[in-house]
């Protein structure tokens, strides 16, 4: 490691007075410069690594439904809002205070004090005197974990060849990606228009649409020299419906999309078809089938392959590092967790997915085959410089996603910090033996056979926790809703060799896990696109460790990019234990227009 504050020193010589937003960076550098030199309580440790993160939010949410708006006379929720987060480590980098557990609710170090807020206006003064508290405060728990640390160590007689913080070469980036008009009106009128549309169809229960639109500039700067100044202008539409068949089982549906600006959104036309055709598809699935189960070869088509993708394979190319705390028990408990995301790094140079597939995570793009990318990142969270990342080749895992917290003896970070935690950016998942969809047919036709069925299922769209607690809030209808780790299905069919198509419904995908995935049947030729903030994904061992923040739809954005899967075997159910009796009388839209 280099040597701390020549390095700092060194790192700054040319970057003062050069920054974007110059002001705001200059007060975070003067302040993080003086508590380098001079902080320390006593003759305790100093610090030897501190990063600052700041956040400017400017941000619009309107949400309606049948043609109404919840909230205002204008339906909206706009607010300005700032956040500060400091990061102190006391020790050195083969034992510090970092990823200290405690379960008292104050465990993180990004969590700053609720009265500490930065202005909004960026005032100079008073941006140094919310980093000096905040960097206070975080040093002093920072001596408390340093100690709590270092004592459960010598408990456990650990002897870690892992370093805390792995040196890296630091980076200085901009992106400056502009900014989104924060229309009001139109924004309200857009919410109205669609969600009036669903009026049409009565065998719907409940039905929201939700616009958010939002401005976010972060800052970011660290000890060693990192520092990015980042725009991120995002649009987010959520279309969701719900309805009830007869025997009290509840369908539903959803849309999301995201957008950098209104002109890359949709026009009106398109977006009324896709409502449309969303809420015509959820009348009609009411009457769809019943299954009690199926065992057979599974395929998942459209953006529900890159979500299954994302939801039960991904997570492993992400593993954390150990976890320590003053209670022994809650310590193991959490560490299986860092254990169950760990168990890929004992697979490195050996196959996890069929010889055809191969997996890149490259958040320096911004586009795939015309599917916009919403992962691109010139610099991470740590202030190390991103980089495309080659983890599987030809079903090989190369490598995994790192940050500067070793998870592998001699490797350090390859970019791979985002929103405070370790998440891919785009990951795109390609095959040199893709399938036409008649082809993937046909394949899953012939292991349809050892299973003795004469038909397949096909799954077109995956539940998202998001956007269920969504319509739930909004409309106050309950939305059943199982763990991620068991994929709801809320789109489906059977599919029959003479082509014909029967839709099925209230299906849970009962045991996917990262073995069905090193034997994929086949992957098809035409790629889709999921998008979900990285939060969605964040595991509980995360949660507890404070080790992100949760921005909702204005967090880091992941894109996932792959082809049809075909599955040789998996096992589904019927999702039984759902459901309750529908209302006695119809619903008041389904009268005459004249009669409402």
């Amino acid at each position: 490691m280099k040597p701390v504050l020549g390095l700092f020193f060194a790192a700054w010589a040319g970057l003062a007075g050069a920054a974007p937003e110059g002001g705001v960076m200059d007060a975070m550098r003067d302040e993080l410069q003086r508590s380098m030199q001079r902080l320390q309580l006593n003759q305790e440790l100093r610090p030897y690594h501190i990063e600052y993160r700041l956040n400017f939010q400017e941000s619009l949410s309107v949400a309606g439904t049948l043609g109404s708006l919840f909230s205002d006379e204008l339906g909206s929720d706009y607010r300005e809002s700032s956040f500060a987060n400091v990061n102190v480590r006391v020790g050195n980098p083969e034992l510090d205070s970092s990823r200290v557990s405690r379960f008292d609710g104050h465990g993180s170090r990004f969590l700053s004090p609720s009265a500490i807020k930065p202005p909004l206006d960026g005032n100079r003064n008073q941006l140094r005197r919310t980093f000096w508290l905040l960097t206070d405060h975080a040093y002093k728990r920072a001596l408390e974990d340093y100690a709590a640390k270092k004592a459960a160590r010598e408990l456990l007689q650990e002897d870690s060849i892992l370093l805390d913080q792995s040196d890296a070469e630091t980076g200085s980036g901009s992106d400056e990606a502009g900014r989104i008009a924060i229309d009001r009106e139109r924004a309200s009128n857009l919410v109205r228009d669609l969600s009036a549309l669903f009026r049409d169809h009565p065998a719907i229960e409940a039905s929201v649409v939700r616009l958010a639109v939002a401005n976010d500039r972060h800052y970011y700067l660290n000890s060693d020299g990192g520092q990015l100044y980042r725009e991120q202008p995002t649009i987010m539409l959520a279309i969701a419906a719900a309805a009830r068949a007869q025997d009290g089982a509840q369908v539903w549906d959803f849309q999301r999309r995201y957008y950098r600006s209104w002109e890359q959104m949709p026009d009106f036309a398109a977006l009324k078809q896709s409502v449309l055709e969303l809420a015509r598809t959820l009348s009609g699935r009411i009457q769809a089938e019943r299954i009690d189960n199926y065992l057979g070869p599974l395929l998942v088509v459209d953006s529900a392959a890159p979500q299954l993708f994302a939801q039960s394979f991904a997570y492993h190319l992400a593993p954390a590092p150990r976890i320590y705390g003053s209670d022994i028990n809650f310590t193991d408990y959490m560490n299986e967790e860092v254990r169950k995301s760990s168990n890929f790094l004992r697979r490195i140079n050996t196959r996890v997915l069929p010889r055809h597939l191969t997996v890149v995570d490259n958040p320096l793009l911004d586009r795939w085959q015309n599917m916009p990318l919403f992962g691109y990142a010139t610099i991470d969270a740590e202030g190390v410089p991103t980089r495309r990342k080659l983890l599987v080749e030809n079903g090989r895992l190369l490598d995994v996603l790192r940050t500067r917290a070793q998870v592998l003896p001699g490797l350090g970070s390859n970019g791979s910090a985002r929103g405070y935690s370790v998440s891919p950016s785009n990951l795109i998942v390609t095959s040199s033996d893709g399938s036409s969809t008649r082809q993937l047919h046909r394949r899953a036709f012939e292991l349809a056979k050892d299973y003795n069925q004469d038909y397949v299922i096909v799954v077109e769209k995956i539940a998202n926790q998001w956007v269920q607690s969504l319509l739930a809030r909004q409309t106050g209808a309950r939305i059943w809703g199982r763990d991620q780790e068991v994929p709801e299905v809320i789109s489906a069919y059977k599919l029959y060799p003479d082509g014909r198509r029967v839709a099925v419904r209230n299906l849970e995908i009962a045991d996917l896990d990262k073995r069905e995935f090193k034997n994929i049947a086949a992957v098809g030729s035409r790629l889709a696109a999921y998008t979900y903030p990285d939060h969605e994904m964040i595991s509980l061992r995360q949660v507890y460790l404070g080790n992100y923040y949760q921005t909702s739809e204005y967090a880091s954005l992941v894109t996932v990019v792959s082809g049809a899967l075909l599955f040789e075997e998996v096992s589904m159910d019927d999702r039984k234990h759902l459901g309750r009796n529908p209302p006695l009388l119809e619903s008041p839209l389904a009268a005459r227009p004249a009669d409402r």
